[in-house]
């Protein structure tokens, strides 16, 4: 009887060692093979340098605007967390060999974020008072010399007059709802309601608006909009918190006031580097200096703008100005689309050399904004 027991004992032993086996085998198999995905909820509290006037892609100039603009407008394209172009409204598009026609075909069942069928027609309508000399958009430019047409009910045709590499980061543009901004004379375009109370089709749509006395808007809740071509975010709610400066966006980032705080200047991150977590996103933004040859004659001169580019020393801006937040470029396009290769041609001696000869006297004057300070250089 006692050799029975023991049996049985040993039996159970060995079957709840073979369960351990199984459960620890299907757990490391498991977290081998499985993808966390996150959970739909929350809210976030962000803040903002600015208050914004203009939550419209065509009209939009600060970083409050953009800023805001790009959560509750979306565009034919859109840029990912990475910094690359990825089809949003469009399904697909073709480019002609000789690349002055791109066609475009939307995605099914597109909507703005109160349900309303999204069309052909309000992309047309869109680029067409982007490219409204009245409206005085800032996007104008990118847009002249380009025809749309609408082909059929999903598809829409872009014609260029000369081909234009970087054309598809023009699709970017945010799609306004022609119904709404139709009845809006383009000379009243900037003076609208809509600007302030906008209907998008971008990952979020406005629930609530707080203004200060004077009228300029301080605080704004939004929600996240199911109807999104990318599909629902996984942030529930945004309360977006601006602020008139960046010392006063950090202060309240330090304490706790808001929970993240983009586009930070190189010399504010180590104030909150160990207490939040910094993530470097590419902003697309570049930094340069454009010469003027029209009121310059000398700048005319090819080896003139050579040698005053080889008398920077671009690298020591990007260490002690930047923070080594950045990248050094040969031209307009960034990195991502020009390719990452540039190298820093820092030569002050031939530079010197060579306006010696060339520009003899040559004095320049160098004007830009106050969001850009340059120390020590």
């Amino acid at each position: 009887m006692q050799y029975l027991k023991n049996e049985l004992l040993v039996l159970v032993v060995l079957v709840v060692i073979a369960l351990i086996s199984f459960f620890g085998m299907v757990f490391e198999i498991n977290k081998k093979f499985s993808v966390e995905t996150p959970a739909f909820g929350g809210t976030l509290m962000e803040g903002i340098v600015g208050n914004p006037r203009f939550i419209n892609p065509v009209l939009s100039q600060t970083d409050a605007d953009r800023n805001t603009t790009s959560l509750v407008y979306t565009g034919l394209m859109r840029y990912d967390q990475d910094g690359k172009l990825r089809p949003a409204l469009l399904e697909s598009y073709e480019i002609s060999p000789d690349g002055m026609e791109y066609t475009i075909k939307l995605k099914d069942n597109l909507e703005w974020s109160n349900g309303k069928k999204l069309t052909v027609d309000d992309i047309i309508f869109t680029v067409q008072l982007a490219k409204n000399p009245i409206v005085q958009s800032p996007r104008r430019a990118n847009w002249e010399g380009v025809e749309v047409s609408k082909v059929d009910d999903k598809t829409v045709h872009f014609r260029l007059q000369k081909t234009y590499y970087s054309f598809l980061d023009n699709l970017t543009l945010g799609i306004l709802p022609e119904y709404l901004w139709e009845k809006v004379p383009p000379s009243q375009i900037s003076f609208s309601k809509l600007n302030t109370e906008p209907i998008g089709a971008g990952p979020y749509k406005i629930e609530s608006i707080e203004h200060d006395s004077l009228g300029s808007i301080i605080s704004m809740e939004l929600s996240a909009n199911g109807n999104f071509s990318l599909g629902k975010p996984n942030i529930k709610n945004v309360i977006l918190k601006f602020y008139k400066n960046e010392e006063e966006a950090v202060k309240n980032l330090k304490n706790g006031a808001i929970d993240s705080f983009g586009g930070l200047s190189p010399k504010f991150v180590k104030n909150v580097s160990g207490k939040k977590q910094i993530l470097n996103i590419g902003l697309q933004r570049i930094i340069g200096i454009f010469f003027n040859h029209g009121k310059h004659k000398t700048l005319s001169s090819k080896e003139v703008r050579d040698a005053l580019d080889m008398a920077i020393d671009k690298q020591k801006l990007v260490e002690e100005i930047l923070g080594n937040y950045g990248k050094i470029i040969d031209g307009p396009l960034p990195p991502n689309i020009a390719g990452d290769n540039a190298d820093n041609n820092f030569d002050p001696e031939t530079a010197k050399s060579i306006i010696e000869k060339k520009a003899k006297n040559l004095s320049l004057t160098i004007t830009t904004v106050q969001l850009l300070k340059l120390r020590n250089c």
